[in-house]
């Protein structure tokens, strides 16, 4: 064991807390479940930074469930993507080599990369890979929300011989998930591992993609409470118990210098096989006292555990439902759990919210469970609303602001479905249909600047609306529809239908961006607004419309919009029917791409 840590130390071994250390500064690390007959991919990870990330290094397993080795070490070469589409200057290097070497069933941390940009807290970036493996990859498992992953996080693996580490599109061959290492990075800030079954990695936590908007990428009965606030690590693994920790933890434990706070999420599967009683409560007790004691200068807590039941009416109704072999002792340990038996942090109570009533053993229904084992994407959002998962016994933090009304400030966003903008005035309004949002901040001169940043795919347009369209009508269509806008859809065709107003004269480019298809979410549109000559120019992350030349002043070089009177425009973006609407966010500054040339920031 002391070797391994060597290789993922080095120099920088601290506790952690308020002083500075090697800890995990981003959300979504996941413990691989499985492993796939696939011998190389490329593979791209989605992660919230939870604080600002000037410099980073990842910790790169290769083994999986059980810690099993899959037979053979690992290459691998990887990049961080920050922003959208943007690896120059960032690939990662392992004791000064592009290529490293993990060891079978082991683990292999990387050099520190000073990032060119700080990522900046609560912005996601991506960690991309490329792994070689002739026994097979380790991967994520395809019930742990793998396709709503791509579809709101960006997540891909693309099975094949090519490197995607630095260039080109990571396509997703395969329908199972991501490669998530761990990322670290130098903070004061609390970081947490998340230690249990598949009720911790968040099977059956699956959002619907086409009614219900997911940006936090958190599965989980843990961690969509931790994730908001605080970087994690999520090692929980399908059908593991207490008993089977202790026998395989290993390399999961060399992960404790990284953090600060555990939480024990067993015994699920200690207590019952879903036919015959396991093991008593004092006998998981003593399992579960004896995973505690591995944790030495760490704040540990505990979860209750949610019931198992059977159903005569795919869990319904409350009264179909019946308790299993084993619930005498689930009864038994929560009890103790809640009173004289917990690990010195305490206990986050998730049973008395999923229960009809404490101790019942008897889901709460319609939709809290898909199979009476695990808690569903209702449940678990039920679980992080009732705040039983205590984040202020780990810290006090300010996370970053990511909602409100206002559209015109960084850190905020809207979502049709529950915020609209008329004239500056948020108003509700219902899912569907076309509606128009028109930020707040509308400007007449200068070189100016401003992005939308896209947390989700599907229909909508970006584009700018000028100061007379202010009729409810107007805002209840589409950007080109009105007398005074003009609009890109994310196929990157640019519509105008407008004959009024500032009189919109606009370039059509269709079938612009192959790749922007309905599993790419995230993309920034940028747009460079020149009132002295009167031009608006695009790109969609670092590919410009019409090879635009936001510089070329009076010639207008590669242009998708002029108009021939001067006039106020704001920036604006519509929704065309989606389902989900899809959330975006204004940057009118804090920029996620550097500024060219004389233009400033629109804020």
């Amino acid at each position: 064991m002391a070797g391994i840590l060597n290789v993922l130390l080095g120099d920088n071994a601290a506790a952690g807390g308020s002083s500075v250390y090697d800890g995990i500064v981003a959300t979504r690390g996941v413990w691989p479940q499985q492993r796939s007959g696939a011998t190389n991919a490329s593979s791209r990870a989605g992660y919230l930074a939870r604080t600002d990330i000037a410099a980073l290094s990842i910790i790169c397993p290769n083994s999986s469930a059980s810690e099993s080795a899959p037979g053979a070490t690992a290459s691998i070469t990887a990049s961080v993507e920050y922003p959208p589409g943007v690896m120059t200057g960032q690939q990662i290097k392992f004791s000064g080599s592009a290529t490293g070497t993990i060891p079978n069933g082991g683990m292999l941390r990387s050099d520190t990369l000073t990032l060119p940009q700080t990522i900046k807290n609560g912005d996601m970036f991506w960690i991309r890979t490329y792994r070689v493996c002739s026994s097979g990859l380790v991967s994520n498992n395809a019930v742990t929300g793998a396709y709503v992953d791509q579809y709101w996080m960006g997540d891909r693996i693309e099975v094949g011989t090519t490197d995607r580490t630095m260039s080109g599109d990571v396509d997703p061959t395969e329908t199972n998930g991501s490669y998530h290492p761990i990322v670290i990075g130098a903070t004061t800030a609390p970081s947490v591992l998340i230690l249990g079954d598949s009720r911790m990695l968040g099977v059956s936590d699956e959002p619907d993609k086409n009614t219900q908007v997911d940006i936090s990428g958190d599965r989980g009965e843990v961690a969509r409470s931790i994730g908001p606030k605080f970087g994690y690590f999520n090692a929980g693994l399908p059908s593991e118990s207490a008993t089977t920790f202790i026998a395989n933890h290993t390399q999961r434990l060399t992960l404790l210098p990284f953090c600060t706070h555990v939480v024990v999420g067993y015994a699920t599967n200690d207590l019952s096989d879903g036919v015959s009683a396991i093991d008593s409560a004092a006998t998981i007790e003593g399992h579960l006292t004896t995973i505690y004691g591995y944790m030495t200068g760490k704040t540990v807590f505990q979860t209750t555990v949610v019931p198992r039941t059977n159903s005569t009416d795919v869990w319904a109704t409350t009264g179909g439902q019946s308790v299993i072999a084993g619930e005498s002792a689930r009864v038994t340990l929560n009890t103790d759990l809640r009173s004289t038996f917990h690990p010195a942090g305490g206990v986050f109570d998730i049973a008395s919210v999923v229960e009809t009533s404490l101790n019942s053993g008897i889901w709460k229904a319609p939709n809290k469970t898909l199979e009476g084992i695990h808690s569903a994407y209702s449940a678990c959002l039920d679980i992080q609303a009732s705040g039983v998962v205590n984040t202020s016994l780990i810290g006090t933090v300010t996370p970053p602001s990511d909602t409100g009304s206002g559209w015109g400030d960084h850190g905020t966003h809207v979502t049709v479905s529950s915020v609209r903008r008329t004239n500056d005035t948020a108003r509700q309004t219902t899912t569907g249909g076309q509606t128009l949002v028109r930020g707040a901040s509308g400007l007449s001169s200068g070189l100016k600047y401003f992005e939308v940043e896209v947390l989700g795919p599907n229909a909508f347009q970006v584009g700018l609306i000028d100061a007379a369209t202010t009729l409810a009508t107007d805002l209840d269509s589409y950007l080109g529809n009105t007398d005074h806008s003009f609009g890109v859809v994310n196929d990157g065709t640019v519509y105008n239908f407008g004959s009024g107003g500032p009189n919109f004269t606009t370039t059509q480019n269709p079938g612009f961006f192959p790749h922007d298809n309905y599993l790419d979410a995230l993309a920034v549109w940028r747009f460079w607004v020149d009132f002295t000559n009167r031009f608006a120019y695009v790109a969609r992350n670092t590919v410009f419309l019409n090879s635009g030349v936001p510089t070329s002043g009076v010639s207008g070089t590669g242009n998708v919009a002029t108009w021939t009177t001067a006039t106020t425009l704001y920036p604006s973006v519509a929704w065309l029917g989606a389902t989900p609407p899809n959330p975006v966010r204004l940057r009118t500054n804090s920029f996620l791409y550097p500024l060219i040339g004389s233009y400033t920031a629109w804020g």
